[in-house]
């Protein structure tokens, strides 16, 4: 174990390959109950942030496509959030040459894609976790295919983040997921995220026939427009968190409705 850290200049923490901030960050990069704590300009977890992704033209976010009315041709949603989503996208940059009249390569009117093209968030996780569990030999129970979506490779990676900052590519794993959060950051607009409050969904309990509730943190939505003509009654049921963990949506009376019930006294 190498007494230096290997993102720093920083000692390393103890029984670990980084620094103590180095390892609170990795692990708040992974933390399913993280949802941001912007007085300490740290954002939320991978999990948080992907269950913010919205592909909607205008859902919010530095890289929204849609611009002003013109003579412009803007797709039906955000190439970049939909490129995050979907297994089947690539990071390296694609290159190819159109036809001729001939139906030969025209070699003088190369294409070529954006140079650094966003990475499909699951797959990169699901990749990292496939192969961390083979070097450990720790088996991944039943990962069918639901557990094999962000927040439950997320959470993996997170039951085993002593072992993953005593690893010997720590640094490199670190700067690796650095990078998807970074992206998802962008995608999102970095907007201010806390938790408000915890999901009352029921759900079945993975370790028994019980239902129970899920738990997982509300993260807030990203700010949308009200649509011309809402009412006062329509705003109040209009979706603003979500629950990363069960998927599901609250509105602002649902989030009034948690609050009053978690108070002691009521």
């Amino acid at each position: 174990m190498s007494e230096r850290c290997q993102l720093c200049s920083q000692y390393a923490q103890a029984d670990a390959a980084l620094c103590w901030r180095h390892v609170d960050a990795l692990f708040d990069l992974l933390d399913p109950d993280n949802t941001g704590r912007p007085d300490e300009d740290v954002a939320a977890s991978i999990p948080n942030l992907y269950a913010l992704l919205d592909p909607t033209p205008g859902g919010g976010g530095a890289l929204d496509e849609r611009r002003p009315p013109g003579f412009h041709s803007a797709p039906a949603a955000s190439l970049h959030v939909l490129a995050m989503t979907d297994d089947r996208s690539v990071n390296d940059p694609q290159v190819w040459f159109p036809s001729d009249h001939r139906g030969e390569p025209d070699w003088t009117r190369p294409h070529t894609e954006e140079p650094s093209p966003p990475r499909a968030v699951r797959r990169a996780l699901e990749g990292l976790v496939d192969s961390l569990a083979e070097e450990w030999g720790v088996p991944i129970p039943a990962l069918g295919a639901k557990l094999r979506d962000v927040e439950p490779l997320a959470g993996w990676l997170y039951l085993h983040r002593a072992r993953l900052a005593a690893s010997e590519d720590a640094g490199e794993i670190f700067r690796d997921l650095l990078e998807l959060s970074d992206q998802l950051r962008r995608a999102v607009g970095d907007a201010p995220l806390g938790p408000a409050g915890r999901c009352i969904e029921l759900v079945r309990d993975p370790h028994g026939s019980d239902r129970r509730e899920c738990g997982g943190p509300l993260v807030l939505l990203p700010p949308t427009p009200d649509p011309p003509g809402q009412t006062k009654e329509a705003a109040q049921r209009a979706e603003v968190a979500r629950c990363p963990r069960c998927h599901r949506r609250y509105s602002w009376l649902d989030l009034i409705r948690i609050r009053y019930l978690s108070e002691p006294d009521a």
